[in-house]
């Protein structure tokens, strides 16, 4: 658990970094709204290749614990020596989404809060939804600069698309690092073998 948790809270602090510059184009006067807008795609687009980016890398390095962990796994069956594994930062398909989740469950309780709040007080109390729109301000801020500020109790619900968002953005480029690391791989064993008759060890 304590690697999701590593991971999350840096994907999280980059989304806070990417909220500052939300707040900067918040800022910008009236009548720019399609400058705006244009920043705060930007703004989205620069936080989906930062994820890109180091996920990729984070996959390609799970992938290879992941064969350094099958060899000790054979060590072990060999041996019957207790040596370590390392289980945690080992690569699964699923990691990279389940990441992706996390860093978006905050938002996931705060809207399920303010749902519950707003249904109570017919729509009238909004607090929770404006804090959740703010804490991910990168996914509410173009709609909210669509909607030219009005805002209702409803609204707010629009940023739930963050959670497939960040799951792709995180999940696919874990994924693919992965799958870049094995081919990798493959193409070494596939070099070995023609050259010295064997696969790599």
């Amino acid at each position: 658990m304590s690697y999701y948790f590593k991971k999350t809270i840096w994907a999280i602090m980059y989304l806070v970094l990417t909220v500052a510059f939300g707040f900067g184009i918040m800022f910008v006067g009236e009548g720019h709204d399609i400058p705006k807008l244009i920043a705060s795609l930007l703004n989205l687009g620069l936080f989906t290749v930062a994820m890109g980016l180091v996920f990729y890398k984070e996959g390609k390095r799970a992938y290879h614990t992941l064969l350094e962990n099958d060899l000790t796994r054979k060590r072990i069956i060999e041996t019957g020596k207790d040596l370590p594994i390392k289980r945690a930062e080992e690569y699964k398909a699923y990691k990279g989404f389940m990441i992706g989740v996390f860093v978006c469950l905050p938002l996931i309780l705060l809207l399920i809060a303010h749902l519950i709040v707003s249904l109570a007080t017919n729509g009238q109390v909004v607090t929770l939804g404006q804090i959740s729109g703010f804490a991910y301000l990168i996914f509410y801020e173009p709609f909210a600069i669509f909607f030219h500020g009005e805002i209702y109790w409803h609204s707010f619900m629009i940023t739930l698309y963050a959670v497939p968002y960040v799951s792709l953005a995180i999940g696919l480029p874990y994924y693919f690092g992965a799958r870049a690391k094995r081919l990798e791989r493959e193409e070494i064993e596939k070099t070995n073998k023609q050259i010295y008759g064997k696969e790599s060890k």
